[in-house]
């Protein structure tokens, strides 16, 4: 065997003629191999031969075993198994009867191109391409093409190289990745679909998301920053939905994040740009990231209290129905609605940025399909872009120091003196002058014209435009 496989590790039965697809068998098994894969060919000691099987029978007990099996045709019929039937049709037939049976070994047939080509020429061309056989030929890929068995796999890849297989191959397989990322990517998919079963609840033949019952409460009710400290009422539908979302809602510590984090770490969704020799966030790693800060912000909710009790706690107690009254009136502080809203926004966050993943993972997209995020903060859009201008990223601050500007490096982003160049010079001829004054020189020997002169020099050769820097959200 090829080194110490993983117990998990999917296996793989070549089939083909040995001599006419020796090297081809090697490559095709070292490559499978280095990529955690557990290959069988029948020339190489993979398997154990039990006293009562011959090595012929082993073959056939090991491809029914296998996760995969591959079919390698070309021009030479090789040894008979039976009378007209060689050993590597059998094996194929071996394959069929097992797939048909349990759906086990997936089923990958190739033909050499230039045998298929061959075979439409006379046989002196049909000898020239090294088919021997040709009737018996003939008849093994009709037989593969037009299975009598409906159901049968009998799509045909034709090859010219290795390169055609292995390409072909690892499309199907997803090769490219080491078997441990294979294993993380399964892992992250499991993490990602038991995180959901506590977002959603059963509806009959179907799924719900729990916490949309907020959705058209949050739509219609504004909490504006002067409303935190008093008293809002609701009543009717917007109550029951308000109660239905609430009682059993998600909580942070519902959620597991370990295969999140080892995903981020490990950098399985990073892309390699050889042009700048760096690597790159995809839009899976960036949905991740923003997935594990939506779940730290639901903890932060989860831990939020309002004079000492927890806003949900605050909101369940006031919708007791004594408290409600006849009217079915609902009153709560402006703060422990505004949770409310805040617990939505992240949930719907988490809730989208899983379904998106999960597609990806389970192979229903190739690409991340967008999703809207919702507000960080339920309290208006002036709040919202207070603390959108604050809060700095660590791809932004990864753009400071590229870009060798300070609090990260030596370079000024010139609006820092100022909104426009008369401000920044006039500021700066002042900062030269109040150092000067504290060194104890002289100031008559610098003139305002002399200190304008150094500010516009020091602007010019020692500070950078503003898009050098971060995109300034207060100017949206």
């Amino acid at each position: 065997m090829f080194g110490e496989q993983h117990p998990a590790s999917p296996s793989i039965f070549i089939s083909s003629t040995v001599n006419e697809f020796r090297d081809l068998r090697s490559a095709l098994a070292f490559t499978l191999r280095t990529q955690g894969y557990t290959v069988y060919l029948s020339e190489s000691a993979d398997f154990d031969i039990r006293g009562d099987r011959s090595a012929i029978e082993e073959c056939f007990e090991n491809i029914r075993k296998c996760d995969y099996y591959v079919l390698l045709i070309g021009g030479v019929r090789g040894n008979l198994f039976d009378k007209d039937i060689s050993i590597t049709r059998r094996e194929y037939r071996v394959a069929i009867e097992s797939y048909l049976s349990k759906k086990k070994p997936i089923i990958y047939l190739f033909l050499r191109e230039s045998i298929a080509n061959a075979l439409k020429s006379n046989s002196v061309e049909k000898s020239k391409a090294g088919i021997d056989y040709d009737e018996h030929l003939l008849s093994f890929i009709n037989e593969v093409q037009e299975p009598k068995i409906i159901g049968t796999p009998n799509f045909l890849t034709r090859f010219r190289d290795f390169e055609d297989i292995i390409r072909s191959i690892a499309t199907r397989l997803g090769l490219g990745r080491t078997f441990s990322e294979s294993l993380l990517r399964n892992s992250l998919l499991d993490e990602l679909l038991s995180n959901l079963t506590h977002m959603v609840k059963r509806a009959r033949t179907s799924a719900f998301p729990h916490h949309f019952y907020l959705s058209k409460i949050r739509e219609e009710i504004k909490v504006l920053p002067k409303e935190l400290e008093k008293t809002i009422s609701l009543s009717g539908d917007s109550v029951s939905r308000l109660i239905f979302a609430l009682v059993g809602r998600t909580t942070s510590n519902e959620l597991s994040i370990a295969r999140i984090e080892e995903a981020i770490r490990q950098g399985i969704f990073l892309k390699y740009n050889t042009a700048t020799a760096s690597f790159e966030e995809t839009k899976v790693h960036k949905a991740l990231k923003q997935i594990l800060t939506d779940i730290e912000g639901l903890r932060r909710l989860d831990e939020f209290k309002i004079d000492k009790t927890r806003w949900d706690y605050n909101i369940l107690d006031a919708a007791m129905p004594k408290r409600r009254g006849p009217e079915n009136i609902l009153v709560t502080k402006g703060w422990d609605l505004a949770c409310a809203f805040g617990y939505y926004d992240r949930v719907e966050n988490i809730y989208n940025g899983h379904i998106a993943i999960c597609k990806v993972l389970i192979g229903i997209s190739e690409e991340l399909e967008p999703y809207q995020l919702t507000p960080i903060t339920p309290v208006g859009e002036k709040m919202e872009q207070s603390i959108r201008s604050e809060k700095i990223s660590a791809e932004e601050i990864a753009t400071l120091f590229k870009n060798d500007i300070s609090p990260f490096g030596k370079r000024i982003i010139r609006d820092v003196y100022g909104t426009n160049r008369e401000e920044q010079i006039s500021n700066i001829a002042r900062g030269f002058k109040d150092t000067v004054t504290k060194g104890g020189i002289k100031t008559e020997l610098f003139t305002p014209e002399i200190l304008e002169k150094v500010a516009e020099t020091y602007l010019d050769s020692f500070t950078v435009p503003p898009e050098e820097g971060l995109k300034n959200l207060e100017l949206e």
